[in-house]
C-alpha cells in the first residue's frame, strides 16, 4: 500500500460512519462519506484511482462534481479491501475495480454533501438511493414529467406541507429499484410505481416474474442514516412483507459516529 493509500484510508476509517440495518430478512451494512475540501486529502484519494478513472473525473466540470467523484471512487476502493458487506478477499479480487458501483457488491449513491455504500453479503443484487431534497426544485412538476398518472394524483392530493417529502420518498424509491434491476431513467423509470395510502404506507406496483433464483421483483425497505433518508432494493424472499408495501429497514448496530475534521463543501451530483 502507498502511502498516498494509507493516509486514504485513515481518513475515511476515522470520519465515515458505519451502521447495520436490518430489512426484511436481509442484514445491510451502510457506510457515509461526507465530502470535505481539503487538497492534501483529495490528492491522495486521486493517486489510488486507475486510469480510466481519473480521466473520467477530468471531464466532469460541474463545481465540486471532479472532487465528489475522486473521494467516491477512492472511498469504493477502500470499502472492497475491507470485507464490506462480508465480502471474502477472493470475491472481491473477482470484482475489476473499475466495474459499476451500483453492481452486486455494492451499491452506491450521492446526494447534498454525502456519497453512502450499502452492500449485503447474503443478497445477490441491492438497489440504494438517497434524496436530499434541493428546495430550488418544482418537485410537482418533476412528477407531472416524470411520475405515473397514480403517482401525480397521490402528490396533488397530499398535505402542501409534506408533498415536497413525499416526491422525495417516491424518487428515492424508484432509484433503487432502478439501480436493483441496472437499468437507466429512460429504461424503466415507472416500471416499478409507488402509490401512497391514506394511512401514510407507499403500496408498490411491479410486474413480477419468475427467474433462477426465485422471483425478480425486489422488496422495498426505507431506512435513515446520519440524518439522511434512503431507499434499498432487495431481492423477494418468500413471505417478504416489504415485498408489496415498503417496509422500514431498523438499524442493528452503529458502530461509529461522524467525525468532521477537515472545513466541508456541499457538492451537486
Amino acid at each position: 500500500m502507498t502511502q498516498s493509500s494509507a493516509n486514504a484510508a485513515k481518513f475515511f476509517d476515522e470520519t465515515g460512519s458505519r451502521c447495520t440495518l436490518q430489512a426484511g430478512k436481509y442484514t445491510v451494512e451502510v457506510y457515509a462519506l461526507r465530502y470535505v475540501h481539503d487538497l492534501s486529502f483529495q490528492l491522495d484519494c486521486e493517486a489510488t484511482l486507475t486510469t480510466p478513472e481519473r480521466q473520467r473525473a477530468q471531464e466532469l466540470r460541474a463545481p465540486g462534481a471532479q472532487s465528489a467523484f475522486i473521494q467516491r471512487r477512492a472511498c469504493l476502493q477502500w470499502l472492497r479491501g475491507t470485507a464490506f458487506g462480508g465480502l471474502s478477499p477472493h470475491t472481491m479480487k473477482a470484482k475489476a475495480v473499475g466495474s459499476p458501483a451500483n453492481d452486486q457488491a455494492i451499491s452506491m449513491s450521492s446526494s447534498g454533501a454525502y456519497a453512502v455504500f450499502a452492500a449485503s453479503s447474503s443478497a445477490r443484487q441491492l438497489g440504494l438511493d438517497v434524496e436530499i431534497p434541493d428546495a430550488p426544485y418544482d418537485t410537482l412538476r418533476l412528477a407531472e414529467e416524470l411520475f405515473s398518472t397514480l403517482e401525480i394524483k397521490a402528490l396533488k392530493e397530499a398535505d402542501p406541507k409534506t408533498a415536497n417529502a413525499l416526491f422525495y420518498r417516491i424518487w428515492r424509491l424508484k432509484e433503487a429499484a432502478l439501480k436493483f434491476h441496472g437499468c437507466g431513467l429512460t429504461q424503466g423509470l415507472n416500471s416499478t410505481r409507488f402509490i401512497p395510502n391514506c394511512a401514510g404506507h407507499i403500496i408498490v406496483c411491479q410486474k413480477t416474474r419468475r427467474g433462477l433464483h426465485g422471483s425478480t421483483a425486489p422488496a422495498f425497505f426505507e431506512g435513515r442514516v446520519n440524518n439522511v433518508d434512503l431507499a434499498l432494493a432487495l431481492p423477494a424472499m418468500p413471505g417478504d412483507e416489504g415485498l408489496w408495501q415498503v417496509a422500514k429497514a431498523t438499524q442493528r448496530v452503529q458502530s461509529q459516529k461522524l467525525k468532521t475534521k477537515t472545513s466541508q463543501i456541499r457538492f451537486g451530483t
